[in-house]
């Protein structure tokens, strides 16, 4: 109990959210087919979660923005669709597919954010690494929030942070349907190792598992 009230408290310090670092992008070269992969897998929340915004971003081996992924939820009318493609156990999300040219590269950031909530790291290092003409999964990205009792004993958003979990049987189905080009081609796992995750903020289990 002690540890796990330890990392809420690490994690409640990323929610309350700082000023974003200001990273350079870059442009990928998509020239050479030959040299070209494809990242994919699924992005979404585990249930219960308040937030409307989930965005993971991806640099290059510069610490440059290259691509992210994204899933937005539709909490309110008028504020756009829900992007929910998949539906499993408690989990809502989509797809992605992304062509990157072969090569290393980092999750270097994400967000999770509401109307007045925002929880971001801009500055840490998970590696990836896309082989050319495969499709590389890396997983499923799942944001799951804790919660703890506000002074009046309310039930309040206490921390966000990532399970990932290899779901690639599930998730593989929807990727095809989102880009038919990987459909040919061999599937990798990709995954980012247990060891070089960013703890607490990613996972392989939901806190209290």
């Amino acid at each position: 109990m002690m540890k796990q009230m330890g990392l809420i408290a690490v994690l409640a310090a990323a929610l309350a959210g700082c000023a974003p670092f200001a990273r350079p992008s870059a442009q990928v070269d998509l020239s050479n087919p030959d040299k070209v992969g494809y990242i994919v897998g699924s992005i979404g929340r585990l249930s219960p979660s308040p937030f409307e915004v989930y965005k993971i971003t991806i640099c290059d081996d510069q610490h440059r923005d290259v691509s992210e992924l994204s899933y937005k939820v539709l909490m309110w009318p008028l504020k756009g669709p829900d992007e929910k493609e998949i539906v499993d156990l408690g989990y809502t999300g989509n797809s992605f597919v992304i062509a990157l040219p072969e090569g290393s590269y980092e999750f270097c950031a994400y967000v999770v954010a509401d109307g007045g909530r925002v929880a971001r790291n801009d500055r840490f290092s998970i590696p990836l690494k896309v082989q050319a003409g495969k499709a590389n999964y890396i997983g499923r990205y799942m944001s799951a929030t804790s919660y703890g009792k506000n002074l009046i004993g309310i039930s309040v958003p206490a921390a966000a942070y990532w399970v990932v979990n290899d779901r690639q049987a599930y998730d593989m189905p929807f990727v095809l349907k989102r880009n038919p080009a990987v459909a040919g081609l061999p599937v990798v796992k990709a995954i980012p190792a247990e060891e070089v995750l960013l703890k607490p903020s990613f996972r392989t289990k939901p806190l209290g598992e």
